[in-house]
This record gives structure tokens, C-alpha cells and sequence, in this order.
């Protein structure tokens, strides 16, 4: 698989994680419910973080 790819599979996988988290948090946001998400779901947060950091390094 691509570098390409793989960036889009992280991203993806990630989103996926937190889908239940997001769809709270977009019927009623609270910054407990944020903090709550962040910590039940540090890597998916964590690749989300880093994915474009990742992305401006490859165009390189």
C-alpha cells in the first residue's frame, strides 16, 4: 500500500473510532465531553494530530 493510502486508512480509522463521541458531541457539546473522548480515545486524537503533520512532511 501507498504512503497515500496509508495516511487516508489512519485518518479514517481514527474518525471511525470517535464516531459515536463526535455524534454526541455534535447534538450537545460540552467541553466534559470533549475532555471525555480525549482521554477513552488517545490514539485515535493523537493520529488526527499528527495526520497533517505527517501529510506536509511528505510533500517534501
Amino acid at each position: 500500500m501507498d504512503p497515500k493510502g496509508v495516511r487516508l486508512l489512519l485518518g479514517l480509522l481514527a474518525l471511525w473510532d470517535l464516531r459515536i463521541d463526535l455524534q454526541l458531541m455534535i447534538q450537545h457539546f460540552t467541553w466534559t465531553s470533549l475532555l471525555a473522548a480525549i482521554s477513552a480515545h488517545p490514539l485515535a486524537v493523537a493520529v488526527l494530530i499528527v495526520l497533517p503533520l505527517i501529510c506536509r512532511r511528505s510533500l517534501r
